[in-house]
């Protein structure tokens, strides 16, 4: 018996369509490599990572010079933290993508290898300051930084765990938009990755959850704070003259 990927009813063997729902269970091998990876990204879109996988290694096996399917099944591993399948698969998209209709993946797989390799780092476009910006996750917040149109760097803002209030991403087909509302106002930055949006947010989100709460200062009353002054003139920490200037300080607040 063969489980549909989506409903999991029990099919026979030679089954090509679910028997339940009616969607395909099957791969047809009559199909071309960009028809089993366009498939494979339904499945991936859907988080049905384990069904991608197999159209898009089909795709590879039918075709080893189409670049795509390295991309996209080097991402899924990416999301499932299996970094060395991840480095490898990307690496070899990276070789195969010679064309500038692939730019865009070209561009997606180099943000990947480098949060492999250095750490949670995002790129998109400041949809306000309309330039290219990086976001890097630090141990104590994000740091955002502009880009001019040469590539140089043009502003640095860092904003702690502790100003977040909100953090979403708006996720289209394979792009989206993260909106970071912190204290000092909001921040969007559209042209994200989808899979490294969703990455992005939750791990923002497990450092917020995780981020040490500040210390709430010990706000005294005005004669609390003249029998702390009394208390420390008794241990001969200040003189008769300081403790008196306390005193008439905090009388005026009484």
């Amino acid at each position: 018996m063969v489980h549909c990927p989506y409903c999991g009813h029990a099919s026979p063997d030679l089954a090509t369509y679910c028997q339940e729902c009616g969607r395909q269970i099957d791969i047809n091998d009559s199909e071309s490599s960009s028809d089993l990876n366009t498939k494979g990204r339904e499945y991936q879109q859907e988080e049905n990572y384990e069904t991608a996988k197999k159209f898009f290694k089909k795709a590879i096996n039918l075709e080893p010079s189409y670049a795509p399917p390295y991309h996209n099944i080097g991402a899924i591993y990416f999301i499932l933290g299996e970094y060395k399948n991840a480095l490898s698969f990307l690496n070899k998209f990276k070789e195969l993508a010679t064309t500038t209709d692939l730019k865009s993946l070209v561009k997606n797989a180099d943000n990947l290898i480098d949060c492999i390799n250095h750490g949670i780092i995002l790129t998109g476009w400041d949809e306000k300051k309309e330039r290219d910006a990086i976001l890097t996750l630090k141990n104590e917040g994000i740091e955002l930084q502009w880009k001019s149109f040469l590539g140089r760097d043009i502003g640095l803002k860092k904003i702690s765990y502790s100003e977040i209030t909100s953090i979403e991403f708006k996720k289209g087909v394979l792009l989206g938009t993260l909106e970071i509302i912190f204290t000092g106002g909001t921040i969007k930055i559209g042209k994200v990755h989808k899979d490294l949006g969703n990455l992005f947010v939750s791990n923002i989100k497990k450092r917020i959850q995780n981020y040490p709460e500040v210390p709430k200062m010990e706000v005294l009353s005005p004669i609390d704070e003249i029998k702390k002054a009394k208390e420390l003139l008794d241990n001969g920490v200040i003189t008769q003259d300081q403790f008196e200037e306390i005193r008439d300080k905090y009388l005026d607040k009484v």
